[in-house]
């Protein structure tokens, strides 16, 4: 009967573990990304926000692959800046949009490379996160904060 009892209390423990942690993962990446790109402007330059045709023509991101899309380019054609705030449909388009974004840095390096060396260095240090079916691309001088401004709306660090 304890051994019993002791199995059936361990399987519980187990499943209520196995709970928790799906809630906590849900919690941590349930974001409203215009709300974090707003947070995002107090450090962006003027920026132009690309519809769902200029997304799929210019970074070839299919509008339909997410729930939620924000994606914009620096207004000046000079400078290198470049946000993408995405939440695909599920896990394998997620998967799909981060090699689209590594394809997308490489792209913007052969580019400004031949323009702007200062804007080269600055494509150089873009930065791709992923956070379950959230996807960031975060082509910025000031990459390290608006990274960061990401990671702690995915619940990824403190806030």
């Amino acid at each position: 009967m304890k051994k019993t009892l002791s199995i059936l209390l361990a399987a519980v423990l187990i499943l209520g573990l196995a709970g928790c942690g799906k809630k906590n993962e849900e919690t941590a990446v349930n974001m409203d990304l215009q709300q974090v790109y707003a947070r995002f402007g107090e450090t962006l330059p003027e920026m132009t926000m690309m519809s769902d045709e200029m997304m799929l023509n210019f970074c070839g991101i299919n509008r339909e692959d997410c729930k939620q899309a924000v994606v914009s380019v620096s207004s000046d054609g000079l400078r290198a800046d470049e946000i993408w705030l995405l939440e695909a449909n599920d896990a394998e388009t997620a998967g799909n949009l981060v090699k689209l974004a590594n394809t997308r840095i490489k792209r913007k390096g052969e580019e400004s490379i031949t323009y702007s060396p200062e804007q080269y260095e600055i494509v150089q240090k873009a930065e791709i996160i992923q956070s379950g079916n959230y996807v960031a691309l975060i082509v910025s001088p000031d990459v390290d904060t608006l990274a960061a401004q990401f990671r702690t709306a995915a619940g990824l660090e403190g806030g």
